[in-house]
């Protein structure tokens, strides 16, 4: 019920649950109106659209190596077509100080920079979102396991 509340915040319209079992939909009569609704002010969300993709972003992730204070190494989209294979580990292959552990086996990546690998240790972020599987794997331990389409990648970002 508070997710369909939740849902319908707002909107001017209200659910009201039948004798049945069954849902309807009302108009709302007031803001206010029902248990825990909070009405807020306008919230204003700002942010900086990167609009630039292809070249313009390639250029700037072989920029940043220099420019940032931190450990850097891009691979852009250029390369990444050039070291495409038929396996994900193939997509950080330019990457100096970058390998996939049971690269050949698994399908998936386990990243390791520098000798750093494992599970919560090496996050692997695709377009913002963070994303791991781990993965018992016997006497041998847990491994941890990043599954990606190496067809849908345009460029690749180390930090460390």
């Amino acid at each position: 019920m508070q997710a369909l509340q939740q849902l319908l915040r707002g909107s001017g319209v209200r659910a009201q649950r039948g004798m049945d079992g069954t849902w309807s939909l009302r108009a709302a009569a007031e803001a206010g109106e029902g248990e825990g609704v909070r009405v807020t002010e306008t919230l204003d969300v700002a942010g900086r659209l990167q609009s630039e993709g292809g070249e313009a972003r390639d250029r700037r992730g072989y920029d940043d190596v220099f420019a940032l204070d931190l450990t850097t190494a891009y691979s852009g989209r250029d390369r990444v077509e050039r070291y495409r294979g038929s396996n994900p580990a193939d997509v950080v292959k330019d990457l100096v100080g970058v390998f996939s552990g049971d690269a050949r086996n698994s399908g998936a990546l386990d990243i390791n920079i520098r000798g750093i690998q494992g599970p919560g240790r090496v996050p692997v972020s695709i377009d913002g979102g963070e994303q791991a599987l781990t993965v018992w794997r016997g006497y041998n331990g847990v491994s941890n396991r990043n599954y990606i389409d190496p067809n849908l990648i345009a460029g690749s970002v180390a930090r460390w």
